[in-house]
């Protein structure tokens, strides 16, 4: 990879010349557009910037116009440094490029999850019920002990009362699909 000195707009020649012009790019104007004219002649399309703020990202931007390339700048205007990261990282992966994250996470060590009671109105997500028919019938329902914290629907007025019908009917007058094709789940 080349290392390109914006005094000159062109790659450093060698390791010797470095120190000179480094200290000639104090006292010389930056060749801003020249330097990003040059890399993208030489072949570069991704243009990342490390620095405070986006400033160089939008004026890579401008210079390269309708041109393809990619610039990313790894501040901006959100604080969190981490979320920076993880979110220029993010933009170079959407763009193809293969990153080894590996290093970021060798420190990091995984916990299990907490162990702490959860509300009643917690949902656990376990893809437990993944190809079960819903809404499910009330033949389906496995005998289970009655949950004081579950509240029954009231029935509507017009509505017969479990006394006087069998399990069946009670079953089929509240379940919206009941006598209708398995296949077809929208609402009457």
């Amino acid at each position: 990879m080349s290392v390109y000195a914006n005094a000159t707009a062109q790659p450093y020649p060698s390791a010797q010349s470095i120190p000179a012009l480094l200290a000639r790019q104090i006292s010389s104007p930056v060749l801003f557009q020249e330097q990003i004219e040059t890399m993208y002649a030489d072949g570069a399309r991704i243009f990342i910037e490390l620095g405070p703020g986006a400033a160089l990202s939008q004026l890579v931007g401008q210079c390269l116009a309708e041109r393809d390339h990619l610039a990313i700048s790894f501040d901006g205007k959100i604080k969190d440094p981490v979320w920076r990261l993880w979110s220029g990282l993010g933009q170079l992966s959407a763009a193809g490029l293969k990153l080894d994250l590996k290093a970021l996470w060798e420190q990091t060590a995984l916990t299990p999850p907490s162990q702490e009671s959860s509300s009643a109105a917690t949902v656990g997500i376990s893809g437990a019920n993944f190809g079960k028919r819903y809404p499910r019938r009330d033949n389906d329902r496995k005998a289970r002990p009655s949950d004081p914290r579950r509240v029954e629907a009231p029935l509507a007025a017009n509505e017969p009362t479990p006394q006087n019908q069998s399990a069946g009917e009670v079953s089929a007058s509240r379940d919206p699909f009941a006598g209708k094709d398995p296949t077809n789940r929208t609402l009457p």
